[in-house]
């Protein structure tokens, strides 16, 4: 968790460190390369770095600089004013330089040239060596083909309330997997098939039925249900819970001087690990700061 943080210059939060103990589980895989970004300029996404609070993200889907700090506020020690008048001025900025986001443009030119460069997400790994990428692996025409067609975020932009339907949104890939990588066709993506993605409607329904009906008669036959990839919440409060109690909760924490003790308190009481997964990336990034970003540990 520290290593992660600390080679991606905070921008990596501490749950993404679960995919470096996958990669050096890999053996059999000398180079490892994930989350270049090819595709996010398509899916619509948000995009609002995973640190940032929720009601900030609220305010950019309102289309407006206006913002409730009130909720914020009061978890947040904020003598001065100075956290929500920062959060304000910087959300007027994007507004100003990016127009309304209820356009899905301006939604996509904030991705293009400030969300997804700036807090990109992603892991390289070399042998038995670790490293984050910050870059996202677009060129002229991706981005042209993003501007050009309605399977981008011109059209499944989460900022505007589109419906969007998951046989949509998987369009683009189906195609692609069809053109170059056609022995995939019939390999199941999320429970559905890119052949009866690019069959048409029909076809999609009764093979997303088809599959959701198989995984039911599996769970009756054999008792089981499908575990989550990453249990992040027992990785945090079973596995781990001495740690991530040490590193925020502890009269040392350096994020005590912005939380109030009232909600950190709470936090630990409810234990929801996203919350936490937050609160540790962000002491990590302060005593990193602090140490000049040379390794604390």
């Amino acid at each position: 968790m520290l290593e992660t943080v600390y080679l991606s210059s905070g921008t990596q939060p501490i749950l993404r460190s679960s995919l470096l103990n996958v990669y050096s589980r890999l053996s059999d895989f000398p180079i490892v390369v994930s989350g270049i970004s090819y595709d996010g300029l398509f899916r619509g996404n948000i995009g609002g770095p995973s640190i940032v609070s929720t009601h900030i993200i609220e305010a950019f889907k309102k289309g407006n600089s206006k913002i409730d700090t009130s909720v914020d506020s009061n978890d947040f020690i904020d003598v001065n004013g100075e956290y929500n008048n920062e959060i304000k001025i910087k959300l007027s900025l994007i507004e100003n330089e990016f127009g309304d986001f209820q356009s899905s443009e301006n939604h996509l030119l904030f991705a293009n040239y400030v969300c997804d460069p700036q807090n990109f997400l992603g892991e390289y790994k070399l042998a038995e060596l670790f490293t984050t990428l910050r870059v996202p692996a677009w060129d002229y025409e991706i981005i042209d083909l993003a501007f050009s067609i309605e399977q981008s975020t011109l059209t499944f932009s989460e900022f505007v309330y589109n419906k969007r339907g998951a046989k949509e949104t998987m369009v683009l890939q189906s195609y692609l997997i069809s053109q170059f990588a056609p022995e995939l066709m019939k390999t199941p993506v999320k429970m559905v098939s890119p052949k009866s993605v690019l069959k048409g409607d029909f076809a999609f329904s009764a093979y997303s039925k088809y599959r959701k009906l198989i995984y039911e008669i599996d769970k009756m036959l054999f008792l089981r249900d499908q575990k989550p990839l990453e249990d992040w919440n027992n990785w945090l409060n079973v596995n781990h819970k001495t740690f991530v109690d040490d590193l925020i909760f502890s009269k040392e924490a350096l994020i005590q001087n912005y939380y109030s003790q009232e909600f950190l308190n709470r936090i630990k009481t409810q234990r929801n690990y996203r919350t936490i997964g937050k609160l540790c990336t962000t002491e990590i990034i302060l005593k990193l700061i602090n140490n000049k970003w040379r390794r604390f540990w």
